[in-house]
């Protein structure tokens, strides 16, 4: 094969890589990592396992560019590295030789991380990912980003609150765990009031922080998902505002809880802001 022909092969490897590669250049964009598990759901994999191989071809194709004509004062950073470990923080043991020589020989847990958040830097720094995109064939889905918040900008939210929706509120402040909080956690607060003005439909406080949950029931269309997204995105704004002048800083979260599915252009809008999304939850 000539230079880069491998990279659209037809194999399901260079399939997923092309399904990944505009998303990770989106995350470039807005300056957030993406976990193992949320690039799978995206992409619409079954498992999170395929992610790794395909991240590996991402980052060969990347290291073939770094050597062409033209690319060699210019070379692309470890795009693939913006994909984590929820647990840890960290890329997976598939690409650790394609990272750096600092991340390499780091030797413990601090050291990587300190590690990995230079290479994030260099990834979001780097201008030229329009262009390889272009040279890999491959076509950005920012527009159909735009469209969705165009429909949330133009849209008019409902007026008071509906019972789905103060059901699903009141199911989310009794249960910590539909959040990902221990079931011995405190529970929530409803309709917590920021500075800002707005009311958080529920806010845990506790030893791991403050999370903000907004909540869409099941009668949420997309552009109301996208709203509850953009509302996540000001509640930790105005949260971690706060927190830097607490006394007692705190770690800030957020989510969005639907009780529906999830509207793929919304989970791509989500991932892109870093929001995590809960979804068809139904209220007990």
């Amino acid at each position: 094969m000539s230079t880069l022909d491998w990279w659209d092969d037809g194999s399901k490897t260079s399939i997923w890589a092309m399904k990944m590669l505009p998303i990770l250049v989106r995350q470039a964009g807005s300056q957030r990592p993406l976990t193992y598990g949320a690039m799978a759901k995206e992409v619409g994999m079954t498992h999170h396992r395929p992610v790794q191989r395909a991240a590996g071809h991402i980052a060969y194709a990347l290291e073939e560019i770094a050597g062409l004509r033209g690319w060699r004062r210019r070379p692309p950073p470890k795009l693939q590295s913006l994909i984590i470990n929820k647990a840890t923080g960290l890329p997976g043991h598939g690409v650790n030789g394609f990272m750096s020589h600092q991340y390499q020989q780091a030797r413990t847990k601090q050291q990587r991380a300190a590690a990995l958040l230079t290479a994030h830097a260099e990834i979001y720094a780097y201008p030229h990912w329009s262009d390889v995109m272009r040279l890999l064939g491959v076509e950005t889905s920012l527009p159909k980003l735009q469209e969705l918040t165009r429909e949330a900008t133009d849209s008019r939210g409902r007026g008071g609150e509906g019972p789905d929706h103060k059901a699903l509120k009141d199911h989310v402040a009794a249960n910590p765990v539909i959040v990902g909080l221990p079931a011995a956690h405190a529970l929530g607060t409803k309709e917590h009031r920021l500075p800002s003005g707005d009311q958080i439909d529920v806010l845990f406080m506790g030893d791991a922080g403050a999370m903000a949950v907004e909540v869409k029931s099941h009668t949420s269309g997309r552009d109301d998902v996208a709203r509850g997204i953009y509302q996540c995105v000001k509640y930790r704004a105005v949260l971690e505002a706060q927190s830097s002048i607490s006394d007692e800083p705190y770690d800030v979260s957020v989510m969005l809880v639907l009780g529906g599915p999830v509207p793929h252009e919304a989970l791509q809008l989500a991932n892109a802001f870093g929001v995590p999304i809960k979804d068809e939850v139904i209220p007990g």
